[in-house]
């Protein structure tokens, strides 16, 4: 068990290594040109106003002092989500309450960095949602969740084939 913490902990520190050697040279914006490494990988959980809780890729500070989130993908091209943008938001909420993160001034903007098999990582600003947008997306996920909502569909049978809702979905392809 003890080599195996200890393997876990040789792993994170490498890994802070490379992040700190290779993704200022990999960023391509200038706004995060200079930033230095705040948070890695660091599981934030908040429970008022809501409870959520996240894991941001990275958390960089940048030259004005405001923190900006980047989460990487590993896509076949640089399309961004909307899922994207609300997993940014909802982690700049919880940064926003948490206790170790909260006297921070955070950006209006995060990054994905969309690693394409082969390339060199693209870096996509996102704007993000404003609280009360992650706030209302909070009460209608978890009105679905706890059946008190009916799902709101753009039917498309790839992507209600993987739906969790597509039983009691009335619109599923």
């Amino acid at each position: 068990m003890t080599l195996l913490i200890m393997a876990g902990i040789i792993l994170c520190c490498l890994l802070m290594i490379y992040i700190l050697l290779f993704a200022p040279t990999a960023i391509g914006g200038e706004e995060l040109n200079g930033a230095k490494l705040f948070l890695n990988e660091k599981t934030l959980r908040i429970t008022r106003p809501i409870k959520l809780s996240g894991r941001p890729d990275q958390v960089w500070r940048r030259a004005s002092g405001k923190l900006a989130i980047v989460d990487t993908k590993r896509r076949k091209n640089t399309t961004i989500y909307e899922s994207d943008r609300v997993q940014l938001s909802s982690y700049r909420y919880i940064l926003r309450r948490h206790p170790r993160t909260s006297k921070n001034a955070f950006d209006d903007f995060g990054f994905i960095r969309v690693k394409i098999r082969g390339k060199k990582a693209e870096f996509v600003r996102v704007k993000l949602y404003e609280d009360d947008e992650i706030e209302r997306l909070h009460e209608r996920a978890t009105a679905l969740r706890r059946n008190r909502a009916q799902p709101v569909a753009k039917p498309a049978r790839a992507l209600c084939k993987g739906c969790g809702h597509r039983k009691r979905c009335r619109s599923a392809l």
